[in-house]
This record gives C-alpha cells, structure tokens and sequence, in this order.
C-alpha cells in the first residue's frame, strides 16, 4: 500500500483522527464524473449537471488542501500494480 493511500485527517481537537481513503475518494470522483455526463444527456433540471461539475472540481481541490499536490497526482493516476499477485514466469 503507497503512504497516500490512507491518509488521516483530524475531525475536531477534541475527536479522533477519522481514516480516509484516497482510493474510496477516486472512486467517488468517478462516480461523480459519469453522473455529470450522464446528466448533460438526460431530462434532468438544467442545474444538476453545473452541480455535478462543481463537486467533481471541488474534490481534487480538497484533496490538495487536506495532503498537497503529491496527493492529487496520485488522485488521477492509477494505482500501481502490486507485483505480489502475479504469477511468476519460469
């Protein structure tokens, strides 16, 4: 697992730091980004698609915030692959 990949943020002083996963929040950029799309194409009211947009640019402006530019490069790039899970060539 790459150190992006979870990050901890704090919710209060007082509070315990609550995990947030950079995967789960590429993930849901994703879902965002196809709900626009799909919402530019469909009878849904004329603001639903500028929201949409708006909350998937709103998502990699958190994320520089909250872990700087290293984490939003990682936002958009893929994964790694994990060498442990291939099969080795004889």
């Amino acid at each position: 697992m790459r150190p992006l990949d979870k990050c901890r943020v704090k919710s209060d002083a007082e509070g315990p730091p609550i995990p947030i996963s950079l995967s789960r929040t590429r993930l849901k950029l994703r879902a965002f980004a196809i709900l626009a799309v799909l919402s530019a194409f469909s009878d849904l009211p004329g603001w639903v698609t500028p929201a949409l947009l708006l909350v998937c640019a709103a998502i990699p402006l958190a994320v520089w915030t909250l872990w700087g530019p290293e984490s939003v490069r990682a936002l958009f790039l893929p994964p790694p692959r994990s060498m442990e899970n291939t099969p080795e060539k004889e």
